[in-house]
Formats: C-alpha cells, sequence, structure tokens
C-alpha cells in the first residue's frame, strides 16, 4: 500500500499500543449516549465544528491523513489560530473510571464519527479514527493526556472522542477557556461501559474450570447488561468449555434474573465464520491438555487463521497448544517457531513470588511504570505473581515478546508473551498467552454460575488489564520496539 498521501506527502499510522487487551467493533458502531455528558449519536450531528470556518491548518506532516483529514489535524503549533496556547487536559479512564488507561487516543472530530468494523479484520493504526480529527493527543503510562486545541475554532461545547482500539466514546466538553488549559472531568474522559454510551469491542469468552477471565471485564467496569450468552447480542458474550475441571455451573449464567445455559465453545471454533465476527476470543484454562494432546486440528487450524486475518486471540494456560507442534501428525503443517517450550511442565515454586516485567522495550517500560501507578507493583519492573507453571522458557521470534518472566528452578519462564500475526507475513492480527492462573487468590470462579466474580483486582489481573487493552489495539509490525507516546506517533 502507497505511503505518500494524494498530496504527496508521507502517510503515519497513528499507532498507539492500547494497554489494550484487545480489538473490536460491537453494537451498531454508532456512539449513542443519553448520558448528559455525552455527544448525540455518530450517525447525526452533535457538535461538529465546521472545517470551513477553520483557519489554514499548521504545516505539520506528522499528522497528515490522521483519520481522513486532508492535510492532518491542526492544533499541533503553539496557537496559530488564536495566538497562544489552549488544551483540553485530563485522564484516561476504563469504563469503570477507576484504572487509568495508557496509549487511549483523544481527539476533536469536524465530522460525525462512521461506524467502526466489526469483526475479525486488519485493522490498521491510521484507518479507525473517523471524524476528521482536528486536534488529537494520547496519554501516557498514568493515562494523562494534554490535548492542544489552540486552531480547534469552537470554545463551547467542543466534540471529544475517547478511543481505544474499538473501544469509542464521543462526549461533549461545555466549554474551554483560550490561552489556558481547561481539565476535562474524569466522568467525560472513561471509556464506554455499555453501547448506549459508545463503542465496546465485541468478545467472546471461553468459561472453564480453571479460571475466570470473563471476570476482568466486570472489574475494568462493563456493564453487566452487555453480558450474553455467546450468539446472543451482547458485548461479552460467554462460551462454556466442558473438559477437566469444569462443573455443570460453568456452563450457565444470570441473565435478567433467570439463571441460563451457555453454548458449548466447541460449537464456537468449529465454525470459522461466527469467530470471525468477533473482534477478539479469550479462553480460559480448563484445568488440563485434553483439547491439544492430540490437537483438534480443525480447531486449532480456526483459531490460527483467526488471528492470521485479524483476530486478537488471548490463550490462559494450557492454550499455547495452539501454536505447540510437538502433538502434531507426521507431515502436518506447522506453526512458525515463535517460542522455546519447556520440555517438561512444571509448578512454579512457591506458589506467590516475585516475577520481572520485561524492560527491554518501549511497551515493557510503560507496563511497568503503568503497574506503579495503579497500585500493581512497589518496586518498579517487579510484579507478585500468585499460582503459575512453566511451560515456555522464552521467545525466538523477532517480532515475539516476553511482557513478564520469572526464574523457576528449571531455568527462565515466559508468564506472559505475545506476538503479532501472521508470523511471516504482513501484521494483521495478535496472540498473547499466559501460564498464570490470573485469577487465583481473588475469589474469582469459573466453576460457580456467572458472575462470580469479586471486586478485587490483584496484580496479575492488571497486568492482564493493560495487556487486554493493548490486544486491542491496532498492531504494530514488531512488538518488539514500538515508538512510546507521548508524543503522537503518526
Amino acid at each position: 500500500m502507497s505511503t505518500r498521501s494524494r498530496h504527496g506527502r508521507p502517510k503515519w499510522a497513528v499507532c498507539f499500543l492500547a494497554a489494550s487487551i484487545v480489538a473490536v467493533a460491537c453494537g451498531k458502531g454508532e456512539v449513542r449516549d443519553p448520558d448528559p455528558v455525552a455527544a448525540p449519536p455518530s450517525s447525526s450531528a452533535g457538535p461538529v465544528l465546521d472545517p470551513e470556518r477553520m483557519a489554514p491548518p499548521a504545516a505539520n506532516p506528522a499528522f497528515d491523513d490522521f483519520g481522513g483529514a486532508v492535510g492532518g489535524p491542526v492544533g499541533s503549533g503553539a496557537g496559530s489560530a488564536s495566538g497562544c496556547l489552549t488544551t483540553l487536559s485530563g485522564t484516561t479512564l476504563d469504563p469503570a473510571g477507576t484504572l487509568p488507561l495508557y496509549n487511549v487516543v483523544v481527539y476533536v472530530p469536524s465530522e460525525p464519527l462512521q461506524p467502526l468494523e466489526r469483526g475479525a479484520s486488519c485493522e490498521t493504526c491510521d484507518g479507525n479514527f473517523s471524524g476528521r480529527p482536528i486536534a488529537a493527543a494520547v496519554s501516557d503510562a498514568a493515562g494523562v493526556f494534554s490535548l492542544d486545541i489552540s486552531n480547534v475554532p469552537a470554545r463551547q461545547d467542543i466534540p471529544l472522542v475517547i478511543q481505544a482500539g474499538k473501544w469509542r466514546r464521543q462526549v461533549t466538553v461545555p466549554a474551554a477557556t483560550s490561552c489556558g488549559d481547561t481539565p476535562v472531568d474524569a466522568e467525560r474522559t472513561r471509556l464506554p461501559r455499555n453501547r448506549a454510551e459508545g463503542d465496546l469491542p465485541r468478545i467472546a469468552v471461553m468459561r472453564a474450570g480453571s479460571d475466570a477471565l470473563e471476570c476482568l471485564f466486570t472489574k475494568i467496569g462493563v456493564d453487566l447488561s452487555e453480558f450474553t450468552p455467546g450468539g446472543e447480542p451482547g458485548s461479552v458474550e460467554l462460551f462454556y468449555s466442558d473438559l477437566a475441571n469444569a462443573t455443570e455451573d460453568t456452563g450457565r449464567m444470570l441473565l435478567r434474573g433467570d439463571t441460563v445455559e451457555l453454548p458449548n465453545v466447541d460449537e464456537l471454533l468449529s465454525d470459522y465464520a461466527a469467530m470471525q465476527s468477533y473482534d477478539m476470543i479469550l479462553m480460559s484454562c480448563e484445568g488440563g491438555d485434553d483439547r491439544y494432546d492430540p490437537p483438534n486440528l480443525a480447531h486449532r487450524e480456526n483459531l490460527q487463521r483467526y488471528a492470521n486475518e485479524g483476530g486478537r486471540l488471548f490463550g490462559g494456560h494450557f492454550h499455547n497448544g495452539i501454536i505447540d507442534n510437538r502433538e502434531l501428525p507426521d507431515d502436518y503443517p506447522e506453526f512458525p517457531e515463535v517460542v522455546e517450550f519447556a520440555d517438561d511442565r512444571e509448578d512454579i515454586e512457591p506458589t506467590l513470588f516475585t516475577a520481572n516485567v520485561n524492560l527491554e522495550f518501549d511497551k515493557g517500560r510503560a507496563l511497568a511504570d503503568w503497574l506503579v501507578n495503579v497500585g500493581g507493583s512497589s518496586t518498579r519492573g517487579e510484579i507478585a505473581i500468585s499460582d503459575s507453571e512453566r511451560t515456555v522458557v522464552g521467545t525466538v521470534d523477532s517480532n515475539a515478546v516476553s511482557w513478564i518472566d520469572a526464574e523457576s528452578s528449571e531455568g527462565d519462564a515466559a508468564l506472559y508473551y505475545g506476538f503479532p500475526t501472521p508470523v511471516d507475513g504482513p501484521a494483521c492480527g495478535r496472540m498473547v498467552f499466559t501460564d498464570v492462573h490470573v485469577a487465583s487468590g481473588t475469589g474469582d470462579s469459573g466453576k460457580e454460575v456467572f458472575p462470580s466474580c469479586s471486586d478485587e483486582l490483584s496484580p496479575q489481573q492488571l497486568a492482564l488489564a493493560f495487556l487486554i487493552f493493548d490486544l486491542a489495539s491496532c498492531v504494530q509490525p514488531s512488538e518488539s520496539a514500538p515508538p512510546p507516546p507521548p508524543p503522537v506517533i503518526y
């Protein structure tokens, strides 16, 4: 694809590395928010700034073609329209309004937003910011942003978009003070809790007997009304596995006061078209490797294809069998080697131990800073982990990265690791895996009727939250050396 715009300027992608666990349109793709702080639906005009009334944009190739804006957003020069610097500032937050979020894009549109593409797709970093943005910024590891709106023509009813991958919300800032900074209140800078407030990813979560990944979404503030049995309209659709440690209640949830049955995840994994309709698929630990020893080859092929064609896949303990070639039939196509598997599985002892955050790449350093900021770490670069195995020694592909690792009695252990897919082609989707039982020690359970979740976010769940938002973000060609924000990188 050409790297030049139609005006001959370099074309850059906004590659914010959202802590974004994730990828991901749902609902109708419209911004709908009856909340008094929010804008009207994106299909109708909220406060829309008229680009014809704006001063010509200051030359800034860094913003070229961002969100389809010819000439790029303005507002990056120190007040070329108003003669002085005017900013909006605040902290981007999770839907609960509790966790500050790293690498969230904040921008002022000048046109109505367009619906987000739903389902697995190759989401380019310059392709999902609609509305012809005229000012943009990215949050740092404390969630803080400062948005230069000096060249935005209005100082009242300013439309503001908060976006992390396919999480997107548009609100209205009542007024901004010229030649100064206007703090935006936290209620306006959080991501949406439901589809009435904006866009959320369409996520499929497999419930299982040895972990409870579904509980992460209740803890970051997604409304319970958005949880549904798989195949029914919702943002977080639940399936279940009946393997290994599952109970009868693993396959049940409360829905509008009634206990209902969940579909078996095998139905989903056998239907690629259904899989492709989800932006993200998360698979909890089942408590055994029945699914991969020997592997269900049809499911394995569908999961690999899903990630290769733009899906975002998170696998809990045992699910790295998706990329393990050791149990394949002779002459069966192997997955490219991205990690070194340990010869034998090993429980890391003691059960509660200190692991290391990888500080050798920019997003790893951001994770370390973020964990300190949110109380998940008392020492930068260290994190307390409870209940993990060692099945992977480390990464071997240059595009793969271990986020968190540890030392065990048998040697190095990669605990959270990921890579863009396809491994041997242009990046389109992403896989992330962990050997940590993420819900350990919190009271969350996959053995009971959903919701069976505590309010606690343990350090390892906080790390998962960061990775889920990163998983949702646009895909980098390399996970190992992305540029750090701020400033915004285009």
